[in-house]
């Protein structure tokens, strides 16, 4: 009897405080960063600015700027350095409603996806240290980009059948 009220309890407080089952538990954080010249590192939450950036290993995103389209920022995640960061695009979703089920079946690349990032879609990248974080709500202005990011967990953790895990699983 104490393990059914127990478990009824555990369903009641998740309705009540709204906090789906497979919900992060890590904080949710916002960045702005200027176009083309600030280099963003996801796993400690530095910002540097600096041109010869790009050689170093210290960084996951910068915002590029694209003139093409509105609204014009881009995300460009560092595949200048091994290991190249992986990018995947959520399009026509929102930040506050990416799931488990939404991370395991992105098709994450090491290419550039050069698409505006607009409210209406969620931006996942793998760091160098295996972490996936989801970046979402952007508000963009004449000098940048600020949006929301927030750590999911590690790549292995979330997609065991992802091939990077596999192959790393059968390293001696």
């Amino acid at each position: 009897m104490k393990r059914v009220l127990g478990a009824w309890s555990l369903v009641a407080m998740t309705a009540l405080l709204g906090c789906p089952s497979d919900a992060p538990a890590y904080p949710v954080e916002t960045v702005t960063l200027g176009f083309e010249n600030d280099y963003f590192d996801l796993d400690t939450g530095d910002i540097e600015t600096n041109f010869d950036i790009p050689l170093k290993k210290k960084w996951d995103l910068h915002v590029a700027f694209n003139a093409l389209w509105e609204p014009h920022s881009v995300i460009f995640h560092n595949r200048v350095v091994e290991p190249a960061r992986d990018i995947a695009h959520l399009r026509e979703q929102k930040f506050d409603s990416v799931k488990k089920a939404d991370i395991r079946s992105a098709v994450f690349d090491w290419r550039i996806i050069d698409e505006s990032f607009t409210a209406d879609r969620v931006i996942l990248i793998v760091t160098d240290k295996g972490e996936i974080y989801k970046l979402g709500n952007p508000v963009e202005d004449e000098d940048g980009l600020s949006f929301d990011y927030q750590r999911l967990g590690a790549r292995c953790d979330l997609r065991p059948d992802d091939p990077v895990c596999a192959d790393a699983s059968a390293e001696p």
